[in-house]
């Protein structure tokens, strides 16, 4: 029995593990990707560290190789010159800067291999890095349209439906509210005497109240007659 409920517990465990991982698998990739982008950067500079003193080492090692050329040739001038001390001195040397090239050229090639190596994994490390990233977005974009048909379909508190249905009332109440204040408007004209009387006149019946154009020109066209010198 209590080996039961230990391997229940464990299970909810593991159950409340993985929902709790499901749930914040977003803000969890950001951040792996975070740390990774952290490493690789933390890698390259390692790299071009390595590179530099890998350089340096391989100037160090031709240099080597130029005393190495300049000493045997001024130790066969001793042997030209019949001075055997100096030769021997030279010849000396030579040998021990021989063993140190050959140490030397051992260590550059095993660093080569190993800087190339490392290399490689730093540009698919780079490559993989950059097809999580585009992953990532990928994600953020299905997760954001997962969540927009969620809404659409009534499982958020604020749904597409309901924006619209307050829209749509939204609209109603304008409208009626538009047309309260046209009928208003209508009523207060209906009942205001100088506005009948206004429309009356505009409708041709009456006196108009304000002059039109043509009664103008008829008044000047009578005006200069009147003015017009008689002719005896």
């Amino acid at each position: 029995m209590f080996k039961t409920i230990i391997t229940l517990l464990r299970s909810q465990a593991h159950d409340a593990n993985e929902h709790f991982t499901d749930k914040n698998a977003m803000a969890i990739l950001r951040q792996q990707i975070r740390d990774c982008s952290h490493d690789i950067t933390a890698a390259r500079k390692s790299i071009a560290l390595s590179s530099a003193q890998h350089e340096q080492d391989q100037t160090a090692y031709q240099e080597l190789l130029d005393k190495i050329q300049d000493l045997e040739t001024r130790t066969i001038s001793a042997l030209e010159n019949d001075k055997p001390d100096l030769a021997q001195e030279g010849a000396e040397m030579i040998a021990s800067l021989e063993a140190e090239r050959d140490s030397a050229k051992i260590a550059i090639d095993s660093f080569s291999n190993e800087l190339k190596r490392l290399k490689c994994t730093l540009k698919s490390n780079e490559q993989r890095l950059l097809a999580l990233k585009r992953g990532e977005r990928l994600a953020a974009t299905n997760k954001a349209t997962q969540d927009s048909v969620q809404t659409a379909n009534g499982t958020s508190t604020c749904t597409l439906r309901e924006a619209e249905e307050t829209l749509a009332r939204l609209k109603t109440r304008q409208l009626e509210t538009t047309r309260s204040q046209e009928i208003l408007a209508e009523y207060e004209n209906s009942s205001d005497s100088k506005a009948i009387i206004e429309k009356l006149a505009n409708a041709g019946c009456g006196e108009a109240l304000q002059a039109s154009a043509s009664n103008v020109l008829v008044r000047l066209n009578t005006t200069r007659t009147n003015t017009l010198p008689t002719t005896a």
